[in-house]
């Protein structure tokens, strides 16, 4: 369906870009060539070369396309812990939230996983504008809750929130949807109990 406040060259731009993020976060960047992307966009290899310059160019586009301001949406409950219970109450809200995110976005949070095991200026990006906001503000959180004593002095609140992080992301993006037999908000429930049963003060 096209939408109609985007011009026909946005509209072409923003089709290429899609059919990119799907195989590439499939298949990999090296497994994709630009007439596998035509063929999925429905287009010719000359636009791609025209709106992009190019497989590495337009790789580059995918990772912009994401809205750097959801991110802020997820983060923004991690505030002001009041106690145990709030901690938990929010982190479970908080794992909502991203994962709501990661899954309308699976590929290219995909790529983006990936991609930031690598040591190129792409990763060093990445790792500038998704994780390290999440991290830090994670790890802004658990940090107030050691502040007011909620949780135990000697625990790491950067730690947990790599902990915590990470292995959202794997069950969302890496475990084969056949393997979680439990109801999302349960395995999220579940995930937080595991990584925080023992923090608390």
């Amino acid at each position: 369906m096209q939408n109609n406040h985007l011009s026909e060259h946005e509209e072409k731009k923003l089709s290429i870009i899609n059919a990119a993020i799907i195989l590439f976060g499939q298949q990999g960047y090296r497994g994709v060539s630009i007439r596998n992307i035509a063929e999925k966009a429905g287009c010719n290899l000359a636009s791609i070369s025209y709106y992009f310059g190019g497989k590495e160019n337009l790789y580059s586009a995918c990772f912009q396309s994401f809205e750097r301001r959801k991110l802020g949406n997820c983060t923004s409950i991690l505030r002001n812990p009041v106690n145990q219970e709030d901690v938990q109450i929010k982190l479970l809200a908080f794992y909502k939230s991203l994962s709501d995110l990661v899954l309308s976005n699976e590929q290219l949070v995909r790529m983006i996983t990936v991609e930031m095991f690598t040591q190129t200026t792409l990763a060093q990006e990445l790792r500038r504008n998704f994780y390290i906001p999440v991290h830090a503000s994670l790890k802004s959180f658990f940090d107030e809750a050691l502040e007011k004593k909620i949780i135990q002095p000697e625990v790491s609140s950067g730690l947990l929130s790599r902990g915590l992080i990470s292995t959202l992301i794997r069950e969302l993006v890496f475990v084969p949807e056949a393997e979680n037999l439990i109801p999302k908000c349960e395995l999220f429930k579940r995930i937080i109990n595991i990584c925080t049963g023992s923090i608390y003060a």
